[in-house]
């Protein structure tokens, strides 16, 4: 009974070292990674930053842009009743021009 016994208290701190080195093992493991996701995230998080600032420049760009469009709408609505004064003014100088060349073919043809 006594080598019995022996073997058993062996084989259980055999057993309890092989344990305790596993824990030790998993916890290094463990500790590894925990390190690297917390290297990951502070990464991310900067990237995060950066490309909140690069929307907040986006967005001052968008708003920019839209008050420019709005400026060149408004240019153009106020010049489009000189644009039609202009179109009707060339539509009646063609028509002067038109009738004057046929008043001077009719010229030349009589002299």
């Amino acid at each position: 009974m006594s080598k019995f016994k022996t073997i058993v208290t062996r084989t259980l701190i055999g057993l309890g070292a092989v344990v305790l080195i596993a824990s030790l093992g998993a916890t290094a493991v463990s500790y590894q990674m925990n390190r690297e996701l917390a290297k990951r995230n502070q990464e991310q998080a900067t990237k995060i930053s950066q490309l909140d600032g690069n929307v907040k420049d986006l967005n001052k760009r968008v708003s920019t842009r839209d008050d420019e469009l709005k400026g060149l709408r408004d240019q153009l609505t106020a010049l489009q009743p000189q644009v039609e004064t202009l179109k009707n003014n060339m539509d009646a100088f063609a028509t002067q021009a038109s009738a004057c060349d046929t008043l001077r073919r009719t010229l030349k043809g009589g002299a």
